[in-house]
């Protein structure tokens, strides 16, 4: 569909009001290149203004989210929790820490748990294939040796 060069003004028009919207909210000058990359990487993600009334005067203000390919996209479900549970949770936040933080840090601990737990799992399971297969293991005395050798060496490090 073809547009009459009377819309393609508009539209340009509106583009520009819209760039120096942007400009004025962030209280600095931009170049229209980086305008045009933030309008399109906001596109990209499928963000767009949102105008929105305000309660206080009916005042119209224009809201954008802007994604960069650097900003976290996906979300992780909502888990519903007992209110004692959730008080706690808020209890144990550090200064300036949010849930968000917090619940982001513990899923980022738990997968790096799970992906030793399973590494640790798979050589157990090799190791334990390849004794039945040659019969040939290492003595229950020789382990516990070296594991007291580096709990001694990790003590004395630590001056206990």
């Amino acid at each position: 569909m073809k547009r009459s060069s009377a819309e393609v003004v508009r539209s340009e028009q509106s583009v520009w009001r819209m760039r120096d919207s942007h400009t004025a909210r962030l209280g600095r000058r931009n170049t229209l290149e980086q305008w045009v990359a933030a309008q399109r990487t906001a596109w990209f993600f499928g963000k767009q203004a949102v105008q929105q009334r305000s309660a206080v005067g009916n005042v119209a203000l224009v809201t954008q989210t802007q994604y960069t390919p650097l900003m976290k996209s996906a979300v992780i479900p909502q888990v519903r929790v007992e209110a004692e549970l959730r008080a706690e949770l808020e209890s144990v936040l550090k200064q300036g820490e949010t849930l968000t933080d917090f619940v982001e840090a513990t899923v980022r601990n738990a997968i790096a748990f799970r992906r030793v737990q399973t590494a640790f799992h798979a050589r157990a399971q090799a190791a334990s294939e390849a004794y039945h297969q040659t019969g040939v293991s290492v003595p229950v005395e020789a382990v516990l040796e070296r594991l007291q050798s580096k709990l001694d060496a990790k003590r004395k490090k630590l001056g206990r």
